[in-house]
């Protein structure tokens, strides 16, 4: 049985809202890279994530 073709849509879907489990994990992750900072000036992070937004997220909550 074929059903004809999908597209990208059909596939993938939005993102949910952010939600307070999201502002924990951002206040750990900043937690810790100030910490970690702290501990040695010299001290370089890099923070990878499969979502873009999340990082934009990030982003806006270092400044």
């Amino acid at each position: 049985m074929y059903y004809g073709a999908i597209n990208l849509s059909q596939l993938v879907g939005p993102l949910p809202p952010p939600s307070e489990v999201d502002d924990d994990i951002i206040d750990a992750l900043l937690k810790f890279l100030k910490a970690s900072q702290t501990k040695d000036r010299t001290t370089k992070s890099v923070v990878f994530s499969q979502w873009n937004s999340f990082l934009d997220v990030v982003e806006k909550a270092m400044l």
